[in-house]
């Protein structure tokens, strides 16, 4: 590969060298050479003479008209001039001269030789010659008319001389001489009455056609012609000669090519000949002619033009050429432009003319250039030294259009080009702005045209396809990004449909991207706020600016991204507003744009829309909208902003992944059966809803024979229920918080909805699935009849199953376009008359896969899971525990030695693997060691043990435990059951995993001594973990004659303070360690676990801009929050109302996690004014009932909410700390908090504060600065995970909407770990 591109590099390399120095030169350009000059093959025929002929202008002037044009070609000058139409077909043969040639003497009027003024033509002066006039056709030249008779004898000097003068004309002199001998005769005349020129000339016998060029005569010089003569030999034998049309005339130069003075050789040409060039103004006119400046694709290059002349002339001509910057009378009254002067050359040539030479005003006129076409273009011929008389042929009008890439104008675009650019950029003349050279068509010539060309020749891009019109922005092509397809471009078609205080009206954008745009100019931005705000971008149906139809981006709601032009005054904050297919619900999208009044792009993901309402339907939007976020980041009276191009773009792979124009529902035939395992698709998750509907939402209590069926009951009052209900279903939200509709099509066939539903009186329901909001219109629901009879209940409860498929055939029946992947929500009608106190109690609407399935047993056993690993856990069986146990394990290596000493004196056989340390304690007042009062259970999962490398799936199978236990040895039994392993036991301490055979159980010794800590903690990460603790003797506490120790030098004991330091807690391999009492020779310890946390989530909030890939802003208004310098700022702000409007952010369906710890860096307000500043926790499921679901359970109450910190700045420095519970049976009736507050000088000082909650299996802890602060333990977590919530609000006290200025809190950082 490496030869490969060296050969290529080299290639170039030679190619390059063989190249530098050609480029093109700026002008008027002339091609001369023989009758095969061509136009190039750019050119575009503008006039070619073809039809024209023979007329005269409104003076009596030479005129030439062309068939079927409505202009002429006019001739004006001195009157010696003539403007003729050349044609090919009339040029003589060798046997005649052209049509168009000059007659300087011919004897056709001649009546009598005798007469001096009819016989210019005399003998010489001897005499004897003898002339006179011939009538016998056969002697006269084409075979008409007279000629003249001139006869000799021997011995004699014949000559004739024509006795006037006459001008040089043409390029040619001609004569027809017919002669009885051969002989050669001299032809000789007088230049100005001076030098003699000659030539001499064999006559042959007959007709001789004598065609002398004046370059002929040696040492001619275009003089008159004066004394023109023929002479015969002298002293010659006699003869007699006859002589006719003496003339002059242009001779065409015959080639294989055809005439030279006919562009190509043949058919029609402009013949302009002129006596005298500087007797009088001479001008050559096409009249109303007009040249399109824009080629054939519409492209206007104006200026960059070249208009292409074909000329065959006798001698070199000055001349200037004129016309008008368009039509004669488009517009009105044209300038007139004018070039320097340029020259015709002598011989065929073709003169390039570009148009931009055409920059001397001639006559101003009343209107604005336009460069549209080249009209009425003139050939002005000035006075000049050279004042002889010249013939002229002009053919083949043409103009060329640069060609993009062509920078030397060869045209063909390769290498050269490139050495030109190179050329030109590295001249220190800046060039004009050539458009051929302007390679990637932004109206600039610079370093990024190079960049484009030399990719283009690698065949890595391409060229621009237009140049950028005069007039016109440039704006970066639409290119998306690899692997993506352009799949919407709309342009705003919005109209002034009477918004208050706006004026919005389609402008003309003029850019290289779109032509039109949407202007909104404000008027009254007060009267805007407080009625709109809101103005259409885009409309489905108007027509009015663009053509419309339905916005489609729902291939790609996750992966597609918007690029959309604006243009504004200042920065701005502005709201992308999509329409739901009803006109509701609305997606909104936050941006600001940059301080430029230049027109910007702006890229948005499309996933960062946030759903106005569930399951947004991003397909056949009917409109699009623009509106201002606030009022305070708008534009002001006066100003204006546009709109322009609206472009979304989808991943290739994606594109018809919505379905959008697909048939619903889907046939039959394309019907799956799905195999696989059974499990629940989806189920309600909030109370029913409706306009008027009275409704309730509660959990059954555990002691209900129904909670193995269900476990929360909604409750309708039938009464209000007529209209029907809407039940909401538990859908997959996106990190972007974005619902999206359950997927039903592959349980169609097998899947099955069951509720259990409990009434008084026999009830006829009406059970629809729904598309909703989401993917059709709310009129085509799937609605099933179903009715309940109440003897048929178990428990109080009928269970109601209704296949899916039941629901397909009604829809195929009745032609409904149901989407079965959309399944947005399930709707109950109740059906019949009822009674004030007629209820309905259902529970949560379940679907699945196959079949539903049997309720499962209820298991009311007790387990404790560990606190550092949850998925360890203690499983109380037999009710042996106290409530109040916590469990804790760890790898013990500390002590492996002493074990294996230990356990090889239990038993000799006995070879140690591995060894843990696991204890249960109770959480009181302290924090103690306990044993069981008899058998329990540790279940551990077999990964845990995997980890340190000595148990492994080759030995898990054969191993046996043993606890040790004050001094002695019990044997536990070992069940594998599948992915974990269960230790039964009575007893706990350090679990020894040995080979071979264990000796009998010991007996431990009685030890009355115990380790209890204040408070068990897991610390935080970066800070020292500092415990304080109690020496116990049974129950009494010692204050003296103890010792403490530590397993692990690292660990920092001071007095009865415990410090396992931050740099050896957070980096030790260890996951835990003793601490010891030693007393009187007795010794306990405390099994002291160290945390291991592991980062995963940290936001320092930099940019300029909230992360939306972390936080949803949920704010009552945009200017409460804030990201500037690296801080996130909250503040409570007051509407043009003095209203309240509180910050709040939250991670919910963005980032969630089952425990942890979590940190925020806060700084509070400054003030006594009244604001709560809040860091808090809530389930990542919780729906819009709040306290509907949990973190914890307790006993009759069930924790939906942990407040790590609420800091209401009018208490004083002091925080509280907070879990809120609810009644789940009776969610409205019950409401309670468990709180601890706390004094800290930092929270009122004005000083940063890392405030801290971790969250465990059984406990919260909070911590400011790494500090304890309090903790709520013995709880029982649900398994659900939890989000971040920032937040502000005035709930301690009276809102001072005069004090919003000092109500903000800042944040510095917020980290997450686990």
């Amino acid at each position: 590969m490496k030869e490969r591109f060296l050969s290529i590099t080299l290639t170039i390399a030679l190619v390059l060298s063989t190249l530098v120095g050609t480029f093109v030169t700026a002008g008027a350009e002339a091609a001369t050479g023989s009758t095969a000059v061509t136009q190039r093959k750019k050119a575009v025929t503008v006039l070619d003479f073809e039809k024209s002929k023979p007329g005269q202008n409104s003076s009596g002037g030479p005129a030439i008209t062309e068939d079927g044009q409505a202009y002429k070609i006019e001739a004006y000058g001195n009157g010696k001039d003539t403007l003729s139409v050349h044609s090919s077909a009339d040029e003589q043969e060798e046997t005649g001269f052209p049509k168009d040639a000059k007659t300087i003497l011919s004897f056709d009027s001649y009546n009598s030789i005798e007469d001096n003024k009819l016989l210019p033509l005399k003998d010489n002066w001897f005499g004897y010659n003898e002339c006179s006039l011939e009538t016998d056709t056969a002697n006269v030249y084409s075979g008409s008319g007279k000629s003249l008779k001139f006869s000799w004898n021997d011995g004699q000097v014949p000559r004739l001389r024509y006795a006037d003068s006459f001008k040089k004309s043409g390029n040619t002199i001609g004569l027809w001489i017919k002669s009885e001998t051969a002989f050669n005769a001299t032809i000789a005349f007088s230049e100005s009455w001076g030098a003699t020129r000659q030539v001499v000339v064999p006559i042959a016998v007959g007709e001789n056609i004598i065609k002398l060029k004046y370059t002929d005569f040696e040492g001619y010089n275009g003089g008159s012609i004066d004394q023109f003569r023929i002479d015969t030999p002298v002293n010659g034998p006699a003869g007699t000669i006859w002589v006719d049309q003496l003339c002059t005339f242009t001779e065409a130069e015959k080639t294989e090519e055809g005439s030279s003075f006919v562009y190509g050789g043949e058919g029609q040409s402009l013949h302009y000949h002129t006596n005298k060039a500087n007797s009088g103004y001479n001008e050559i006119k096409f009249n109303f002619t007009k040249i399109p400046l824009a080629d054939k694709n519409g492209i206007k290059w104006g200026k960059d033009a070249t208009i292409c002349i074909w000329f065959n002339s006798q001698r070199s001509v000055p001349v200037f050429f004129s016309a008008q910057d368009s039509e004669q009378w488009h517009g009105g009254a044209a300038t007139w432009w004018k070039t320097d002067k340029m020259t015709i050359p002598e011989g065929i040539s073709i003169l390039r003319i570009p148009v931009s030479k055409f920059n001397i005003v001639k006559t101003q006129g009343t209107r604005e250039d336009l460069w549209d076409y080249l009209g009425s273009l003139n050939i002005e011929f000035p006075w000049a030294a050279d004042n002889s008389a010249y013939d002229l042929y002009i053919d083949q009008i043409a103009v060329e259009y640069p060609t993009i890439g062509d920078a030397n104008d060869d045209e063909s675009i390769d290498l050269r080009d490139l050495i030109t650019i190179k050329k030109k950029l590295a001249s220190a003349t800046a060039p004009e702005i050539v458009k051929a050279i302007d390679v990637n068509g932004d109206g600039l010539f610079d370093g990024n045209d190079l960049v484009t060309f030399r990719k283009y020749l690698l065949g890595l891009g391409s060229l621009a396809e237009r140049p950028l019109p005069d007039g016109y922005t440039f704006l970066e092509p639409v290119t998306p990004k690899a692997g993506y397809s352009e799949l919407l471009s709309i342009v705003p078609n919005g109209d002034d449909s009477g918004i208050p205080g706006v004026n919005i009206s389609g402008n003309s954008a003029k850019t290289t991207l779109f032509d039109t745009s949407l202007k909104i100019t404000m008027g009254d931005l007060s009267q805007f706020f407080a009625e709109e705000r809101t103005v259409n971008y885009y409309v489905s149906w108007n027509t009015a600016l663009g053509k419309g139809s339905p916005v489609n981006i729902g291939d790609a709601v996750e992966n597609g991204y918007f690029e959309f032009w604006v243009k504004t005054p200042v920065s701005i904050d502005l709201r992308l507003i999509a329409v739901g297919e009803g006109w509701y619900p609305l997606a909104t999208l936050d941006f600001t744009t940059s301080d430029s009044n230049e027109w910007q792009k702006i890229t948005l993901p499309v996933a960062e829309f946030k759903d106005g309402g569930r399951a947004m339907h991003y397909n056949n939007m009917p409109a699009v909208k623009i509106a201002a976020v606030s009022e305070d980041t708008f534009i002001t009276d006066g100003e204006s902003l546009e709109l322009g191009r609206l472009t979304f773009f989808c991943p290739t792979e994606d594109i018809g992944s919505s379905g959008a124009g697909a048939t619903f529902p889907i046939s039959e035939d394309k019907l799956t059966t799905y195999n696989g395992e059974n499990f629940l698709v989806t189920s309600t998750i909030d109370s029913a809803w409706s306009p008027t509907l009275k409704s309730s939402y509660n959990a059954v209590a555990k002691d209900d024979p129904n909670y193995a069926k269900f476990k929360n009951i909604m409750t309708v009052k039938l009464t209000t229920a007529a209209d029907g209900f809407e039940a909401t279903i538990e859908e997959a939200k996106d990190k972007y918080g974005r619902v999206h509709p359950v997927n039903l099509n592959d349980y169609i066939k097998t899947g099955t909805l069951r509720t259990y539903i409990k009434v008084k009186e026999t009830t006829e329901l009406q059970i629809s699935l729904r598309n909703g909001y989401a993917h059709a219109s709310n009129k085509y629901p799937i609605t099933k009849t179903v009715t309940v009879d109440p003897q048929n209940a178990v428990d109080g409860y009928v269970e109601l199953q209704i296949p899916i498929k039941d629901f397909y055939d009604i829809a195929v029946k009745d032609n409904i376009p149901f989407r079965f992947d959309k399944l947005d929500s399930i709707f109950i009608k109740p059906i019949g008359t009822f009674a004030e106190g007629d209820e309905l109690t259902y529970s949560n609407i379940e679907v699945w896969a196959k079949g539903a399935p049997a309720p499962s047993p209820v298991d009311n056993t007790a387990s404790y899971a560990c606190s550092y690993n949850s998925e360890i856990a203690l499983i109380d069986e037999n009710n042996v525990m106290p409530a109040t146990t916590a469990v804790k394990v760890f790898h013990n290596t500390a002590d492996t030695a002493a074990l294996t000493s230990a356990l090889r004196k239990w038993s000799a056989s006995a070879q140690i693997v591995d060894n843990y340390c696991i204890n249960a304690v109770s959480v009181e007042d302290t924090v103690r060691v306990i044993a069981p009062n008899g058998n329990v259970k540790i279940s551990v999962p077999l990964s845990y043990l995997y980890e340190n490398g000595a148990i492994s799936t080759k030995n898990v199978g054969s191993l046996k435990a043993a606890f040790y236990y004050n001094g002695a040895f019990k044997n536990a039994a070992i069940t594998i059951d599948g992915e974990k392993m269960l230790i039964e036991t009575s007893v706990l301490g350090d679990l020894v995993f040995f080979t071979g055979n264990g000796g009998a159980d010991g007996t431990p010794a009685v030890n009355n001594i115990s380790v209890r800590l204040v408070s068990d903690h897991p610390g935080v990460p970066g800070y020292a973990a500092v415990y304080e603790t109690k020496i116990y003797n049974g129950d009494e506490v010692l204050a003296s004659g103890y010792s403490l120790s530590s397993d692990n030098s690292n660990v920092i004991i001071s007095g009865n303070t415990v410090t396992l330091p931050a740099e050896f807690k957070d980096n030790t391999e260890l996951d835990g360690v003793k601490i010891y009492a030693t007393v009187n020779g007795q010794t306990a310890f405390y099994p002291l676990m160290i945390k291991k946390w592991t980062l995963t989530l940290q936001d320092d909030f930099d940019g300029d801009k909230l992360n939306n890939e972390i936080w949803s802003n949920s704010s009552g208004s945009a200017d409460c929050i804030s990201v500037n310098g690296g801080k996130l700022t909250m503040k409570i702000t007051a509407d043009e109302n003095k209203e309240k409007r509180e910050p709040y952010i939250t991670t919910r369906n963005k980032f969630s996690q089952q425990y942890g710890c979590f940190t925020a860096r806060m700084l509070m307000p400054k003030t006594t004014e009244t604001s709560v500043s809040a860091f808090w926790l809530l389930p990542s499921n919780y729906n819009n009932n709040w306290g509907t679901s949990y973190l914890f359970e307790g006993t009759n109450l069930s924790c939906g909410e942990v407040d790590i910190i609420e800091y209401p700045s009018d208490w004083n420095g002091e925080a509280q700390s907070a879990l809120q519970w609810w009644d789940p049976t009776n969610i409205s009736g019950s409401h309670s908090a468990t709180s601890q507050k706390y004094k800290y000088d930092k929270l009122k000082n004005g000083e940063y504060i890392d405030v801290t909650g971790v969250w465990t299996a059984d406990a919260v802890y909070f911590y400011y600065d790494g500090i304890l602060q309090g903790s709520i333990t013995n709880i029982s977590a649900t398994g659900e995970k939890a989000c971040m919530i920032l937040s502000m609000s005035t709930w301690s006290g009276e809102f001072n909407p005069e004090a919003v200025d000092s109500l903000y809190c800042t944040v510095d950082y917020v980290k997450a770990y686990k």
